[in-house]
């Protein structure tokens, strides 16, 4: 049975593309916009031309991880990388502090849309 840690590793990923930045942007937002669950968003915080910061958040504002991609230009073309560095984990616990179940994130299944969504669009513009 895979960890937690690696179910977020494996929806993680690294490609090469034609893409440039701006066209990059706007297909994470696109992602973002089409990952979206009843209750749970992706919202952007950040773009300073290399990284694109969003947080997922669920009803009321509350952030339950981070996704990150991160752009490098390189000759001819650039590398895209899709990580989740941060997010919230729970367990089920019996009589409080008595661990029953696996360890679970509510980001982990709009991470690994958000992911294959912005794999599918960056492998339409292959480097």
């Amino acid at each position: 049975m895979m960890t937690i840690d690696e179910k977020f590793a494996a929806a993680a990923f690294t490609a090469s593309t034609a893409m440039s930045y701006e066209q990059v942007l706007a297909a994470a937002d696109d992602a973002a916009e089409r990952s979206k669950e009843i209750g749970t968003s992706l919202k952007r915080v950040a773009a300073d031309g290399a990284a694109i910061v969003y947080e997922v958040r669920r009803l009321k504002g509350l952030t339950m991880g981070q996704v990150r991609v991160q752009y490098s230009a390189a000759d001819g073309g650039a590398t895209v990388s899709c990580t989740a560095p941060d997010y919230a984990v729970f367990q089920d616990k019996l009589l409080f502090f008595i661990p029953i179940g696996p360890k679970e994130s509510p980001a982990l299944g709009i991470f690994r849309t958000f992911s294959k969504v912005l794999r599918q669009a960056l492998d339409g513009v292959a480097a």
